[in-house]
């Protein structure tokens, strides 16, 4: 009666509980029914020992070795991405591509581990994920492929942590995707503060991306090789007056581009979010 779900014998993926739990259950069988009638519910953790069942919204949150645990979960669902069926997007994979996965659940486990991926694509017949920055490169029709995607992340436009292409101010502009059923609007000088974008400069090219230096106090900006990093991955957040706020994926809303006070004044920081004049930011056409 659970042959539609997959199982893994001592396997236990912590997290994504759905309450109450636990839940009393004699075995594998009678959890897998729990699952079944709980709204949400596409996967779960059994233990043995103490016959106690955890329905799960999905897998995920990381896995434990545990010779008491039995997990099932439904391998055609991964919750917190948008599914399509036949659909291949073409380009943006992420190094070390394809990885050998068994089902459509797997490979959406596997972008999620992965930093920066906000799309994956999976082949069916040979059992392979390819976990993606993002939507665009073109798009093709494929029986083999399902593809998943982070809504709103992935699916603005082309190039979604490219350099946007530039936009007039005081134009309100709908950016539609190569594929046309999806669209975001962009606020009135031109910029979604619900997608991120890559900055970069004319003197270095494309090649090298603004960042936030990964050495511990994680607060310096550099210029650095372009990757799939979510600290070069730049929200840009209108607070008035034609000014903007700078935020990173990477540190969230709580960290803001800023410029240190230390009489010199023009040594850029990540610092604290708050109502501080350095923190505002004016983009203009160069």
């Amino acid at each position: 009666m659970c042959g539609d779900f997959a199982r893994k014998d001592g396997v236990d993926f912590y997290g994504n509980d759905i309450p109450p739990y636990p839940q009393n259950a004699p075995d594998y069988a009678s959890c897998c029914s729990i699952c079944r009638t709980t709204t949400g519910c596409n996967a779960f953790t059994y233990s043995k020992s103490r016959q106690a069942c955890y329905p799960k919204t999905r897998i995920g949150n990381g896995v434990a070795k545990y010779d008491d645990a039995i997990t099932g979960y439904n391998p055609n669902v991964y919750s917190d991405f948008v599914r399509k069926d036949g659909i291949a997007f073409n380009g943006n994979d992420i190094p070390l591509f394809p990885v050998q996965v068994p089902d459509y659940a797997s490979c959406g486990l596997k972008c999620q581990a992965t930093p920066g991926c906000n799309v994956f694509t999976y082949s069916k017949s040979r059992q392979t994920c390819y976990p993606k920055t993002h939507m665009g490169n073109g798009v093709a029709e494929n029986t083999d492929a399902i593809t998943g995607y982070n809504h709103p992340i992935a699916i603005v436009f082309p190039g979604a942590f490219q350099q946007p292409p530039r936009l007039e101010t005081n134009v309100a502009y709908n950016i539609q995707s190569n594929v046309g059923e999806w669209y975001s609007t962009v606020g009135p000088d031109g910029f979604n503060p619900n997608i991120y974008y890559r900055l970069t400069t004319q003197w270095q090219g494309d090649g090298k991306s603004l960042d936030i230096d990964n050495d511990g106090t994680n607060n310096r900006p550099i210029l650095a090789a372009t990757g799939a990093y979510t600290g070069q991955f730049w929200k840009i957040t209108p607070i008035g007056n034609g000014y903007y706020r700078l935020t990173t994926q990477w540190q969230g809303d709580g960290k803001s581009l800023d410029i240190v006070n230390d009489g010199t004044n023009n040594r850029p920081i990540l610092a604290t979010t708050g109502a501080q004049p350095g923190q505002y930011w004016k983009i203009s056409a160069a």
